[in-house]
């Protein structure tokens, strides 16, 4: 269907592995590992895993329901549950500078998430 289109187009193995290349991801999976420890839990849901799946459906649906005003209610929800936090982005990434139309990129984005006391 998105073939079909005519807005796509299918990228090789070699640019595909380029763009989305561990070395990539390895400095923002360190960073999140090191500082973030969060545990939702709706007690109504059952055991911890039970809960956090709920949550994560649920923002997966929002997601794909495009439903903005949805998500920022979701927001509050997580935020209600897990104490009041910001949000600083700390590092951005392309993988390469396009300068034609036919080249290809990926932005990254690390953030982190700071719980107010």
């Amino acid at each position: 269907e998105l073939r079909q289109s005519g807005h796509f187009e299918e990228m090789s193995l070699k640019v595909d592995e380029a763009e989305h290349s561990l070395e990539m991801h390895l400095p923002y999976i360190s960073k999140v590992m090191s500082g973030f420890n969060f545990t939702f839990h709706d007690k109504k849901c059952g055991p911890i895993y039970k809960s956090i799946e709920a949550l994560d459906k649920l923002g997966l649906d929002i997601i794909e329901k495009q439903d903005t005003s949805g998500f920022t209610k979701y927001l509050r929800v997580v935020q209600f549950n897990s104490g009041k936090f910001d949000v600083k982005f700390v590092q951005y990434e392309q993988s390469s500078q396009c300068q034609t139309a036919n080249d290809s990129s990926v932005s990254y984005a690390s953030g982190v998430f700071m719980l107010r006391g």
